[in-house]
């Protein structure tokens, strides 16, 4: 069984979809749903359709459904949705404390780039383009260098 991620109120996990059955059940009135592969360039993309007229008499429609009455619900599946959980629970497991500090301090380096311009290039060619990311992470190092010896 692979759980999705949440949408809305009610969690798409709650859903339970079985990739392999490829007929996920309806949370609320047990109802099973359409299923359609649309083929994209990643690879098949499948999605179930809950039908509007089933979701319209369900209890948990207001918890579930955001659309005007009528109107179903529709879940699409990446490809690589598996390896997508894998990866989920791994994150919330307490072996990725590790790599989510390593994650931080990467991601706190790349916004003061962002603050400091390089969000997109102001010249042409690769290049000019290189060396002016040069120059942002030397302000960068530089600034860091300045505050930890006035500190």
């Amino acid at each position: 069984m692979v759980l999705m991620q949440p949408v809305g109120t009610v969690s798409i996990s709650l859903i339970l979809v079985s990739v392999r059955s490829g007929q996920p059940p309806c949370v609320g009135s047990g109802h099973a749903v359409g299923h359609q592969v649309h083929e994209r360039e990643a690879g098949p993309h499948r999605a179930y359709v809950f039908e509007g007229a089933v979701c319209d008499g369900c209890p948990l429609r207001p918890q579930c459904v955001k659309a005007i009455l009528g109107r179903g619900r529709t879940v699409c599946l990446h490809p690589q949705e598996g390896l997508l959980q894998e990866a989920r629970a791994f994150q919330a497991s307490a072996a990725f404390a590790p790599y989510r500090t390593w994650c931080q301090v990467a991601e706190h380096r790349l916004a003061r780039l962002v603050q400091l311009g390089q969000r997109q290039a102001r010249y042409w060619g690769r290049l000019k383009t290189e060396a002016q990311l040069l120059l942002t992470a030397t302000v960068v190092n530089l600034t860091r260098v300045w505050a930890r010896s006035t500190a």
